[in-house]
């Protein structure tokens, strides 16, 4: 068909961002997941649940999708690092891997744990309703049963 074009990634309207506006976001995407990481119990800052997360809707203000998606993915990243580092400890212990060894699965885990609050951030921001599992259809059929 001569008439019809495909709209392609790069048709898209695009921000330019400075090199140092992005370093600054990351940074304060990066902090955002180091504050959250300092309000659970053994940071014994409690008070900064409230404010954790402010760095990171000030990085999220007026992004695209994809960008919201990274920088909620990276302080996602860098809280999960930061919680579960145990899970190098049995790796090295029991199993006698090397400290770097046991760090590569620690990450992964961590990667995996992000996506999740990536996909909960990117959701909320742009008023998507969630989608329906097949999950969600079997506790709704057994909890209607009750």
């Amino acid at each position: 068909m001569a008439g019809t074009q495909t709209a392609t990634f790069s048709d898209l309207p695009q921000a330019d961002i400075s090199f140092t506006e992005w370093v600054a976001r990351f940074s304060l995407a990066i902090m955002s997941g180091s504050l959250l990481t300092l309000a659970l119990p053994n940071g014994n800052l409690s008070l900064l649940a409230w404010v954790a997360f402010v760095p990171l809707l000030l990085v999220l203000d007026g992004q695209y999708i994809f960008r919201v998606a990274m920088f909620a993915w990276i302080g996602a990243l860098t809280f999960f690092f930061f919680t579960l580092d145990w899970l190098m400890i049995p790796l090295r212990d029991y199993a006698h891997w090397t400290a770097l060894a046991s760090l590569k699965p620690t990450l992964l885990i961590c990667a995996i744990e992000a996506l999740f609050s990536c996909r909960c951030v990117r959701r909320r921001m742009f008023r998507q309703p969630p989608r329906e599992t097949s999950i969600d259809r079997y506790l709704a059929g057994l909890l209607g049963r009750l």
